[in-house]
């Protein structure tokens, strides 16, 4: 989907920032279709073709109380194509049986070398109902 390329350098005042680029192709780009929606209480009824593949939603959940966590993530897993991905660096309650979502992995980046100065990125998807 895109290939890596010389990034842009940081600003002065970015010290020893560490950065990285990718050059997405014009058609890719294209392709995307970002949405506004407020995901705790709006849903998007999509036919399966039109799910999304990736959804992301980073810095955001941790505002919201348990409960609208949980509505969320029911939105969440609802608009997501099957096998599609939700990324977030914010817990949600995709831990339990009853949830719509299940953790599949998760990557964690340290932007310095001070504790907790980073992020865990979790990847999940829709939970597989056992049958």
């Amino acid at each position: 989907m895109g290939e890596k390329t010389p990034a842009l350098p940081p600003p002065p005042m970015a010290a020893e920032a560490k950065t990285r680029a990718v050059r997405i192709r014009p058609a890719i780009v294209l392709r995307v279709r970002p949405r506004l929606l407020d995901v705790v209480y709006e849903r998007l009824v999509l036919p399966e073709n039109e799910k999304f593949d990736l959804i992301i939603g980073t810095n955001i959940f941790v505002y919201y109380s348990a409960f609208d966590q949980t509505l969320a993530e029911l939105n969440l897993a609802a608009m997501l194509r099957k096998k599609g991905i939700v990324l977030t660096n914010d817990a949600l309650p995709a831990n339990g049986r009853e949830s719509a979502l299940s953790e599949t992995g998760f990557s964690t980046t340290a932007y310095s070398d001070r504790e907790r100065d980073g992020d865990r990125i979790v990847w999940m998807q829709q939970r597989m109902s056992p049958r």
